[in-house]
């Protein structure tokens, strides 16, 4: 069985986020592994400054130090018992931050939540995870949030019924 020393959870904050983190706890139980909880800042746009009291620098600093301020503040409150957990903020486009950290930290799997969207949502949004998954090196777990899996079990099954009648 292989065993898992670094796991990359990338988050964007939302609640469906800590399904994957459910996951990661579970391994990291088990092996000790240590936790990488990754929240990837879009590109900050050059906006046009001279109307504002902020100079790029500043605007990019401000940034980075909230989201940083905002990972902890996710961190303690929603996942505080994990002991090997390491909180990193990148800049760029969150597939390619992914895969670029997990490569670069030498990460044995990555876990990500999928929001489970299909047809056209898929097509306009795209997906984080399915572009991780085509560029990763390493295994990559995608989980399904219960309210996702709940919704299509209902669905499911409520066709089902129908059909039987």
């Amino acid at each position: 069985m292989k065993e898992f020393k670094k796991i990359l959870v990338p988050t964007d904050f939302s609640e469906l986020s800590l399904a994957a983190v459910e996951y990661a706890l579970t391994f990291s139980h088990t092996f000790g592994a240590q936790v990488f909880l990754l929240h990837t800042l879009d590109t900050i746009p050059v906006l046009a400054l001279d109307a504002m009291d902020f100079t790029t620098e500043t605007l990019i600093y401000e940034t980075e130090k909230n989201a940083k301020n905002d990972l902890h503040d996710f961190a303690m409150s929603k996942i505080s018992n994990i002991p090997n957990l390491v909180e990193v903020v990148r800049k760029g486009i969150a597939e390619v931050e992914i895969v670029k950290f997990a490569k670069e930290e030498k990460v044995d799997l990555i876990v990500m939540a999928t929001h489970g969207r299909s047809g056209i949502a898929h097509v306009l949004m795209g997906s984080v995870a399915e572009k991780v998954i085509q560029h990763s090196q390493v295994p990559v777990l995608t989980v399904k949030p219960v309210p996702v899996r709940q919704s299509a079990i209902s669905t499911e099954s409520v066709r089902e019924q129908r059909e039987l009648v």
